[in-house]
């Protein structure tokens, strides 16, 4: 399956990621957050199927990175169902999901051949 993976090279925007990446490796330099507050009833399994189909249906969350003889290259991964997790801090108070939030957002991705992206309910 390896062989019938199409290598692309990364645009002029990815790759000054990237170098910023390798500058400052194991940091969350690069990472964009997001919480999203819904006041309103939620079907949490029916959001978890529409990330997903958004995920499928979008090459670019499925882009991943390799590292070719020392040059940066891209690839887009087939796509497989994601589990979403949901926590709740109904009962723990807004400083609780800010401060989890905060804890997420610092952790560094893998950038070679890792998911680049991460959702949470």
């Amino acid at each position: 399956m390896e062989n019938d993976i199409k290598y692309y090279p990364l645009t002029h925007p990815q790759k000054a990621v990237w170098f910023n990446e390798k500058l400052h490796p194991d940091t969350s330099i690069s990472n964009i957050a997001a919480t999203l507050k819904i006041n309103s009833s939620v079907d949490f399994m029916l959001l978890e199927k529409a990330i997903n189909i958004i995920i499928e249906k979008n090459d670019a969350l499925r882009l991943r990175f390799v590292e070719q003889d020392g040059v940066p290259k891209q690839y887009i991964s087939e796509y497989t169902y994601k589990k979403i997790y949901f926590f709740d801090f109904s009962d723990k108070g807004i400083e609780s999901l800010y401060e989890w939030d905060f804890q997420k957002t610092n952790i560094p991705f893998q950038l070679i051949d890792s998911d680049l992206y991460y959702f949470a309910l």
